[in-house]
């Protein structure tokens, strides 16, 4: 019993009955997968000896310690909360990254992740980053077929570029510096650049312009959050 319901036991009250749909479950397993790879992360930095160790292990055992206490406290996990919400663990990643990658020394020593070293790591993140932004432009309500489709287009080709560099070893700055595909145009219209670099900082600017438009910041500030650190990171490579 938490503390809550013991609150609630010693005033009187009746717990509150909590409603499970299929949505949170489906929320709940992501929240999951994600704290898993983030641990993993922790576990496999702090092993490999990496003299960032420390600088890696340290907020992501204060997450797992803040999320404990939370549910000691009676929340539960993807649902509103700074550590309890699904993208919390992917926050403090990125956040991380952001900060290996301030030194030019980081990009080539830090997170070891799946046991792969820190440029592997960079380059599936800006891969995934790509996704992200591609899949919350594109199917954004009231989106019609035609920019969905080109936006996916686009989205297909950076994200391809960025797997196919990962796949062969290219660490993240060389991508993003002439050495992706199609490397017959410029490297500001290679599929990493655009993957790493404009997919994200085009997100979030678009974030910040829907968010003005309707003077809120509910539903648009993760994203911009997401994003603002997404295109943080690949600065930091260039």
């Amino acid at each position: 019993m938490t503390r809550r319901d013991q609150q609630r036991e010693s005033s009187g009250e009746q717990p509150k009955t909590r409603r499970v749909t299929w949505r949170w479950v489906g929320w709940l397993l992501a929240r999951l997968l994600m704290d898993a790879a983030l641990i993993d992360a922790g576990v496999e930095t702090w092993m490999s000896g990496s003299p960032s160790r420390w600088w890696v292990c340290a907020p992501i055992a204060l997450y797992v310690l803040f999320s404990l206490w939370a549910l000691q406290q009676g929340a539960r996990l993807a649902a509103p909360g700074i550590v309890t919400q699904t993208p919390a663990p992917f926050y403090v990643f990125l956040g991380i990254l952001v900060a290996m990658t301030q030194d030019r020394s980081g990009l080539g020593a830090g997170v070891v992740m799946f046991k792969h070293p820190m440029p592997a790591v960079l380059t599936a993140t800006a891969a995934a980053m790509a996704m992200i932004a591609t899949a919350r432009m594109a199917f954004s309500r009231g989106r019609s077929w035609l920019p969905r489709i080109v936006l996916l287009a686009i989205g297909t080709y950076a994200t391809g570029a960025l797997v196919w560099g990962a796949m062969h070893g290219t660490p993240l700055p060389e991508l993003l510096r002439g050495q992706s595909e199609w490397r017959r145009a410029p490297y500001w219209l290679q599929g990493a650049y655009l993957g790493a670099v404009a997919l994200p900082s085009v997100a979030f600017a678009r974030e910040v312009m829907l968010s003005m438009k309707v003077v809120k910041l509910r539903g648009y500030f993760r994203w911009m959050v997401v994003f603002f650190l997404g295109a943080w990171l690949a600065i930091n490579a260039l």
